[in-house]
């Protein structure tokens, strides 16, 4: 079985794929965000340099079942994504933007993926705000979403 960060890596290069115009950062630096420091999630878009990035945590390594020769797990991840208002209109604003791009990350997880992550389930995104909380109190949204790898097994069957 892949160890928990090589499973937190291989989100994070789906999510780089779906959204490649954001930063990723396979690993947990939420204490930098609640301190201020936000510009390593400042990526180099075309229409100037914004915050626009995504983290993955694991958060949860729940026990199933355990058996003689194996126990099963499962192992959730959550997902951070972060992306700095942009004015706009009906058509063009950063709320449809970001909307559609959790679609494209959720849609990215319903393709059959390959080891380790056969068993992930697609993101359920459980928080999708705005926020006064980017850099300097810039608005930004914000979506925490949930990725469980469902019946992973560990041991002999």
């Amino acid at each position: 079985m892949a160890s928990s960060y090589e499973i937190q890596t291989a989100i994070a290069d789906i999510i780089a794929t779906a959204a490649p115009d954001a930063v990723v950062k396979p690993r947990d630096i939420l204490g930098k965000l609640a301190a201020g420091d936000w510009e390593m999630l400042r990526s180099a878009e075309a229409d100037g340099a914004r915050i626009h990035g995504w983290i993955v945590t694991k958060t949860a390594d729940t026990l199933k079942a355990n058996r003689q020769n194996y126990a099963e797990y499962s192992p959730r991840y959550t997902v951070w994504a972060f992306l700095q208002y942009a004015t706009g209109d009906d058509t063009t604003n950063s709320e449809k933007e970001f909307l559609d791009e959790l679609d494209d990350v959720r849609d990215a997880f319903l393709q059959p993926l390959a080891d380790p992550l056969t068993f992930a389930l697609p993101p359920s995104f459980d928080d999708i705000r705005p926020a006064a909380e980017g850099p300097n109190g810039k608005l930004i949204h914000i979506a925490r979403g949930v990725i469980v790898l469902d019946g992973v097994k560990v041991g002999c069957e």
